[in-house]
Order: C-alpha cells, then structure tokens, then sequence
C-alpha cells in the first residue's frame, strides 16, 4: 500500500462524511414533517425501529442485488433504482435521527438555532460514525438501521384514532 492509496481512502472517507452531512441536513429542511415523523418513531420504539431496519435492509440487498445479477440492463437499472430507493429511505430517518440529537443539544444548551445545533448534531453522528472500529464496526451499521427503519415508518401512513361517539 503506497501512500497514494492512503490519500485516496482518506479522500473518499471525507468526501463521504460531506455527502451524509448535507443529507442529514438536506433531508430536514426538505421533509421537515417526514423527518420529525421519523423521530418520533426513533424516540417511541428505538428498539423496533432497528430491528426494522434490519429486515428493510436485507430485503433491499437482496432485492437489489438479485436485479443487478440480471445479464439484461433493464432489469440492472431497476436493482440501482431500488437501492436508490432504499437509500433515499436511509435519508430521510437520518435526517429524523439528527433532528432528534439536535433537540437534545438545544435542551443542553439554551440559545443556539435549529440549523445550526441540527449541523452540530449531524457532524456528531457522522464523527461517531467514522470513529476506527467501533465507529465503524458497530455504530456504523446500528445508525444504518436505525435510520432505515426510522425512514420506513416515517413513509407509512399515520393511524387516526377517533373518539368514539355516545
């Protein structure tokens, strides 16, 4: 491994970082009531809301790559449509779960703006998330389905319940 091949990882892990940062951030002004929908579903059930993740994220995976296995290009264009897809879910749960530490960062610390405690909040989860081995390792693939199951659910329609008449 040349020293070259170091920048290059180090570019694309920074660039990386960039790209979910704007998302996170991107995600909540654009869908502020999907995001606040998702973390509430973060804040309610944290524990379902993973393990939904996890299935979401097989079922994309396998999906996905059983369509991008396909020799016809049609049918690989529609496994890249289902893993964009999936990750526009990601998104928008990412976004909710950034909201979620922004809100408790405002609570910590009186007087800071939403947009600015959401980019701290978004930077936090993304340096959590980078962090050798554990960030990685373990973080990294628990905030994935924590923000995959969060995005589900903020997709899904919202039960109305209705008092019941005399």
């Amino acid at each position: 491994m040349t020293i070259g091949d170091i920048f290059g990882i180090l570019a694309a892990t920074v660039l990386l970082a960039l790209g979910a940062w704007a998302l996170m951030t991107c995600s909540v002004v654009l869908f502020p009531s999907r995001c606040s929908r998702a973390k509430d579903s973060i804040e309610s059930r944290p524990l379902g809301t993973i393990l939904l993740g996890f299935l979401c994220f097989f079922v994309v995976i396998f999906f996905g790559g059983v369509l991008l296995a396909s020799p016809f290009p049609l049918v690989k264009l529609l496994g890249l449509v289902v893993y964009a897809l999936g990750s526009g879910v990601v998104a928008l749960g990412s976004g909710g779960a950034a909201n979620l530490v922004s809100e408790r960062m405002r609570r910590l610390q009186s007087g800071m703006e939403p947009l600015e405690s959401h980019n701290k909040a978004a930077l936090a989860i993304i340096l959590a998330c980078t962090t050798p081995l554990v960030g990685t390792l373990l973080l990294t693939p628990l905030f994935l389905a924590l923000s995959m199951g969060a995005g589900v659910r903020s997709l899904l329609p919202v039960r109305q319940t209705v008092a019941a008449r005399p």
